[in-house]
């Protein structure tokens, strides 16, 4: 039935192929967004570069000759100083072609990181992971991809993508070198396919108390139309790290907001009718922390993961009109900008039950779900804001100075105790917002 339905909208609507949008030219361009269809730009004003690398259906990557030369350039610049890498992986009803919505903002938020001047002397390139989100559009067509476009989403994950990552991964080796993924609903399933087994692996090395790095400096998932219980086997492992009390650094964000009507009120029917008519499902009976929980499937299954409560380790909220003081000392109850940061793991773990539809959770936990305020995140497309770029810039430079056991971040970051999060991110959102005044 959906086939003949697609069918039919396929006549009355425009389709759009499984093709590339981009040409193999290396251009130039004197603005701060995409200039051309050329799969690599060099942009001068602000000095920022960015590649596109586009996958098929299959997830198999187009012009895997074109992308070696990308990934050669990268090294290039990571022998001759250091480099900072972000990738974008977009979500539905997107693609690579220049006028799209995502590379536009996309191109901007790299603009605006460049002019910023946080990156010291590094090399900004931005990596933009194109694939066929748009199939359909015209007549309300788009809305109706959901089941084929999520299939798609999770078969691009599992192909070349996994590759492109492994290999930035490589280059980020050097210490004084950035790498930040960030997925966008259908974007954060093509994330999590891509590195869901490799961030398991560490997350098991991390429980033997093994030392292990992050990938890259930050997985970022914003908004994920991905279902919960394809994040089950990662929450219950990183509760695993809290509970050995191994020393951790961060593996994954995934950072989703209460106004998100996308997640909130489209992903649950759509999953319902691809998932919950297909598939028998179960209760799972789950201990955790010598507290039973009951975890249903066909909930998993129908919530986003971001939206899931029982996943939650903070809670971004707006900070009340006569709240007062900053705090400096922890991420627990950091007031930062016009938000406070409420994290709900404690170094014991006892801060979660089934009475709070909340799984414990420990200090130390590399896999971390934020839950956010509408003003902090408006929408499910609100992903380039300033107090979103501040925050994951501020998540990266904790990486960072953790990494390099504080030898190498903004001296507004850290002062003689450590880093310090409200400090830094209030730093990074002024930069971001006096930085969108210069260029708009």
């Amino acid at each position: 039935m959906k086939i003949l339905l697609m069918l039919c909208v396929c006549l009355l609507a425009a389709c759009a192929m499984n093709k590339p949008l981009r040409d193999d030219q290396v251009v130039t361009c004197a603005t701060i967004v995409s200039c051309s269809h050329s799969y690599y730009e060099l942009h001068t004003q602000p000095n920022y570069e960015i590649g596109f690398v586009e996958y098929s259906e299959r997830g198999n990557d187009f012009f895997p000759d074109r992308t070696q030369k990308l990934i050669e350039r990268l090294k290039g610049y990571s022998a001759e100083g250091d480099l900072a890498m972000v990738v974008f992986i977009h979500g539905w009803k997107h693609n690579a072609d220049q006028q799209d919505a995502n590379v536009v903002s996309f191109t901007k938020a790299l603009a605006n990181l460049a002019q910023s001047g946080v990156l010291g002397k590094r090399k900004l390139v931005g990596l933009y992971v194109g694939w066929r989100g748009l199939s359909m559009h015209g007549l309300g067509s788009e809305n109706l991809t959901y089941w084929d476009r999520k299939a798609v989403a999770e078969e691009v994950g599992r192909g070349g993508v996994t590759d492109l990552l492994t290999q930035l991964e490589q280059i980020d080796r050097k210490d004084r070198n950035y790498l930040v993924i960030v997925g966008h609903s259908f974007g954060g399933a093509i994330t999590l396919s891509a590195l869901h087994d490799q961030l398991l692996e560490r997350l098991h090395n991390q429980q033997l108390g093994n030392k292990v790095r992050a990938f890259g400096d930050a997985v970022i998932m914003l908004n994920p139309a991905i279902e919960a219980d394809q994040g089950l086997l990662l929450k219950e492992n990183s509760l695993k790290v809290g509970v050995s009390g191994a020393q951790a650094q961060p593996l994954l964000y995934v950072i989703s907001s209460e106004n998100d009507s996308a997640t909130h009120y489209f992903f649950p029917p759509g999953q319902w009718l691809g998932v919950n008519l297909s598939w028998s499902q179960v209760d799972l009976q789950r201990r955790y922390r010598g507290m039973p929980f009951v975890l249903r499937e066909e909930t998993l299954d129908t919530t986003a993961l971001g939206n899931y409560s029982l996943f939650h380790t903070a809670r971004i909220t707006d900070i009340e009109p006569n709240s007062a003081g900053v705090s400096t000392k922890a991420l627990e109850g950091v007031k930062f900008g016009d938000w406070e940061l409420t994290s709900y793991c404690t170094p014991d773990g006892n801060n979660g039950g089934p009475q709070v539809q909340r799984m414990p959770c420990y200090s130390n936990e590399p896999v971390n779900f934020i839950y956010t305020s509408k003003s902090f995140i408006s929408s499910h497309n609100d992903i380039f804001g300033d107090q979103v770029i501040a925050f994951l810039a501020t998540a990266v430079g904790k990486a960072i100075y953790e990494r390099t056991e504080g030898r190498d971040y903004l001296k507004a970051c850290r002062d003689e105790s450590g880093f310090q999060f409200a400090k830094c991110f209030d730093y990074h959102y002024q930069t971001a917002r006096r930085t969108r005044a210069q260029l708009e």
